[in-house]
């Protein structure tokens, strides 16, 4: 008899720990469950917050992008009803990398100079370098409220961050050693 209150035992000591191991299992899915419900909704949140990529930007039902799909690049628009406008018609170079400022401002790079440097898109066909860096390319301009502009430019011989006031003000903001190039844009 003893070996089978013994057996009874190590069956029910069995099914309890297999009953434990269950409720953990739940408990670990119902948790994995919600960190992936939390990711979603801060995936979700932050598009809010985060502004387009340079390589396409958009604003009242429009879609700004760049393709090269004349034989060079150039920045265009489709609209809702799914027409791909070109808006910028360099003649001896490209233009790419479209960013919308807080304004509706369409900043883009050219290289119609000669060397890479920050235009914006004005009425008609028309675009106005805003951005010279003289014989130094200017590139990846990241407009902020009222009309300043943080950008990458390698004027200093580095490839650094700089802050351009809204009347024109040119500051560089970073200053890597040697030969570093690595930093992020606000």
């Amino acid at each position: 008899m003893s070996n089978d209150s013994n057996l009874n035992r190590e069956i029910e000591e069995g099914l309890a720990r297999a009953d434990e191991m269950l409720r953990r299992e739940k408990r670990r899915q119902w948790l994995y469950a919600f960190l992936g419900l939390f990711a979603l909704v801060c995936a979700f949140l932050l598009g809010f917050l985060i502004r387009p990529t340079n390589s396409a930007a958009a604003a009242d039902n429009l879609l700004y992008f760049s393709s090269n799909r004349s034989g060079k690049y150039e920045i265009y628009y489709r609209g809702v009803d799914g027409k791909s406008v070109q808006i910028t018609h360099t003649s001896q170079g490209e233009s790419w990398g479209p960013v919308l400022g807080p304004t509706g401002i369409l900043y883009f790079v050219s290289n119609e100079s000669g060397q890479p440097e920050i235009y914006i898109k004005t009425s008609g066909n028309s675009m106005r370098l805003i951005n010279s860096g003289g014989k130094y390319g200017s590139w990846d301009p990241k407009p902020v409220s009222g009309g300043a502009l943080y950008f990458v430019s390698n004027r200093s011989g580095k490839n650094e961050i700089y802050y351009r006031t809204e009347a024109g003000f040119t500051m560089q903001v970073t200053s890597t050693a040697g030969g570093q190039t690595q930093f992020s844009v606000p």
